[in-house]
């Protein structure tokens, strides 16, 4: 399941619920892109930074969904 092509519904997940679907898909890319082997790396502050984005953009589409 993609982050990008999951469509997002009225009620967004909680950060449990949203961590257990994504964390794999994530923690693969972090690895392929090497993030995850950086000195500076912080896991727990890139998942936050990533749900914000999530509750941004579910925001973003009830807000157009809305109008």
């Amino acid at each position: 399941m993609s982050l990008q092509k999951t469509k997002m519904s009225k009620e967004e997940l909680t950060f449990d619920e949203w961590y257990n679907l994504y964390e794999d898909e994530i923690n693969i890319e972090l690895a392929e892109n090497g993030a995850d082997r950086e000195m500076d790396f912080d896991p727990e502050l890139e998942f936050e930074i990533r749900y914000q984005k999530y509750l941004n953009q579910n925001k973003d589409e009830r807000d157009d969904y809305e109008d």
